[in-house]
């Protein structure tokens, strides 16, 4: 079995005790230059990062307004649809079931599309 050993309270009182009265330990002269770099090398990706998710929603909704000059019906010929209004509810549901049904495959492609880019597959 594991047993932990802790120290004892004289052993921890005096390791308190030298933490307090014993001067810093000073860090590596290197170490500064090293977060320096580090970081100044992740701002970099992350303004990166933020520039190509910004470019790729700006992608998306023009595709998805592209998508729906396509999609969405000609309606300058208005006066052609019946004037019955029970013929006229079943047009209009027909009509938002097929905008309905096309949006859905746009938007499962565009999210098979981004998720295709965005997650990288384990080989």
């Amino acid at each position: 079995m594991n047993e932990k050993k802790y120290m004892s309270e004289r052993e921890l009182m005096e390791l308190i005790e030298s933490a307090e009265n014993e001067p810093l330990s000073k860090a590596p002269g290197y170490l500064k230059e090293q977060i320096l770099y580090k970081a100044s090398k992740q701002d970099f990706f992350s303004r990166q990062n933020a520039f190509f998710i910004f470019s790729a929603k700006v992608a998306a909704g023009a595709a998805a307004s592209i998508a729906l000059l396509f999609l969405l019906p000609d309606m300058t010929h208005y006066d052609r649809f019946p004037k019955n209004t029970a013929v006229l509810y079943e047009n209009e549901h027909s009509l938002i079931k097929s905008l309905n049904e096309k949006s859905a495959q746009f938007c499962n492609f565009i999210t098979d599309t981004a998720n295709s880019v965005f997650i990288k597959e384990d080989d």
